[in-house]
């Protein structure tokens, strides 16, 4: 080396040129990656797999966890005041109400990088004071609902009832039992956590249940005055359960059909009827007061006593219209305009005119309260609905029920009809199809009488009324043989594709 320098500073004298120095520079520092390190792989996600996450003081919970790779140990840690846990074996302890944030780690092994779980929080806190149903009676009958009693428990959580099968449903927030048949049901009420103290519930409680008394069964008819010849229906309520009802008359000339409750009388008298109801495997058999019906003798339409169905122009029967559904916008009472026109020189002066929009092609039904000349319900009395009425100029509205549909170029030979009987309250219901498909413009005017009236013009428009029975329904001013009251309801087109 020594030589090699001097060599170097002569041949730098003759060649006149600088000298350069050869100078041996550090390399720059470098981690050192050995192939044993490169050979290592991250784990599958390790997680703390605990699906309850809080527990009593005093308790302990045992942390575990999924996932991970490789033999390594696997060891905890816990964060808070009062939490105590295993590192090697996760059991997790707090002797007072405490938050506590639990890790988990995996520790490296052939192949596999260490691994760390996501923090979990466990909560520790007071249980609530044992919850404990303190019924003394726990034995019932179908029908009777128990209510439900309990003690214990702590904090503000809300309470709630539990049951469980088919017999017995509860109000879980009353704590109501009842029973829909014979059987045993198990019972629990449960207290939710609130502040320091967890979730409770008592341990279940069996009540029995036993075959039931049913709710008082009555007959409930209003009116209790029939027509010899005339069957009325006698109606019930009450009861329980799906047990038959049948019913008993007794009576001179007194007859009742046993399942259907249609009582008749030969001869005027009284008849004094029973409702029976069916046992049932849950419920007992029971049966109703007995209820007295008079029956009359029919005048045949000449005068007798105001209890006598036989109508007059003074005392007629009544056809009420209380119901029109399917309607466009609201119904026009117009009978003030009706009484001038029609009502007081064709009709009793106690009817109605209502007048209705409908769009085409609507359904649309129409219900009738119908009474006889006493005020009585006429229940299974025969009626006939009447449209396109013949002293009108109704035009242009067809229904499904084709007997309506019954138009022709001569006003008095226009009328349709369709056939009805009430049932056992009296009450009558039809419900019409519109086949109209016209399209076109609308009406201007839905609200009032004159605008109605206006459109019966330009739109297609029908109008009906309900007969009873044989009743004559028009006459001349005043006519002692019209002899029935009947509302007037009119229906005017509206085109479908307003």
């Amino acid at each position: 080396m020594i030589s090699f320098v001097l060599n170097a500073r002569v041949w730098a004298r003759r060649s006149l040129l600088p000298v350069v120095a050869v100078v041996a520079l550090a390399a720059p520092s470098v981690a050192v990656v050995t192939s044993a390190d490169a050979a290592l792989t991250a784990q599958k996600t390790l997680k703390i797999s605990n699906a309850v996450h809080t527990a009593a003081v005093g308790s302990t919970v045992k942390v575990t966890t999924s996932g991970g790779s490789g033999t390594g140990k696997v060891t905890f840690l816990v964060k808070g005041t009062h939490c105590k846990i295993d590192a090697a074996t996760g059991s997790l302890t707090a002797k007072s109400a405490a938050t506590c944030v639990v890790t988990a780690s995996k520790a490296s092994s052939a192949g596999f990088k260490a691994a760390t779980a996501a923090a979990v929080t466990f909560t520790f806190s007071v249980e609530q004071a044992p919850l404990k149903i303190t019924n003394k009676t726990l034995a019932g009958s179908v029908g009777a609902p128990i209510s439900v009693t309990f003690s214990g428990g702590s904090g503000s959580g809300v309470v709630t009832y539990m049951t469980t099968g088919s017999v017995c449903s509860i109000n879980s927030s009353t704590g109501q039992l009842n029973a829909q048949a014979v059987g045993t049901c198990p019972v629990m009420v449960s207290k939710a956590a609130s502040g320091i103290y967890p979730a409770a519930t008592s341990a279940p409680v069996t009540f029995t249940f036993g075959i039931g008394t049913q709710a008082p069964l009555v007959i409930s008819n209003t009116v209790l005055n029939g027509v010899v010849g005339t069957a009325l229906a006698v109606v019930i309520t009450g009861g329980s359960g799906d047990g038959l009802v049948t019913f008993a008359t007794s009576g001179d000339g007194c007859s009742i059909v046993s399942d259907t409750g249609a009582l008749s009388d030969s001869a005027p008298g009284t008849c004094s009827v029973t409702a029976t109801k069916a046992a049932t495997a849950n419920y007992k058999a029971t049966t109703s007061s007995p209820v007295v019906f008079t029956f009359i003798a029919s005048s045949g339409g000449g005068g007798g006593g105001s209890n006598v169905e036989s109508p007059t122009y003074a005392t007629p029967d009544i056809a009420t219209l209380t119901s029109v559904t399917g309607t466009y916008g609201s119904q026009i009472d117009a009978t003030a305009d009706g009484d001038k026109y029609f009502i007081d020189k064709y009709y009793n002066n106690n009817d109605h005119w209502y007048i209705n929009y409908m769009k085409s092609g609507a359904k649309v039904t129409l219900t009738w309260h119908v009474t006889g000349s006493y005020g009585q319900p006429l229940a299974y009395q025969p009626v006939t609905l009447y449209g396109n009425l013949n002293y009108s100029t109704a035009k242009g509205v067809t229904w499904d029920a084709a007997s309506l549909n019954s138009y022709s170029t001569a006003s008095s030979a226009n009328q349709g009809s369709l056939a009805g009987t009430t049932d056992v309250n009296g009450d009558v219901t039809f419900t019409l199809t519109n086949t109209n498909t016209q399209t076109g413009p609308a009406p201007t005017d839905y609200t009032t009488v004159g605008g109605a009236e206006g459109n019966e013009g330009p739109f297609s428009y029908t109008d009906m009324i309900l007969g009873i029975g044989s009743d004559t329904y028009t006459s001349g001013t005043p006519n002692p043989s019209v002899d029935e009251q009947v509302d007037r309801v009119d229906f005017v087109l509206i085109p479908a594709g307003n």
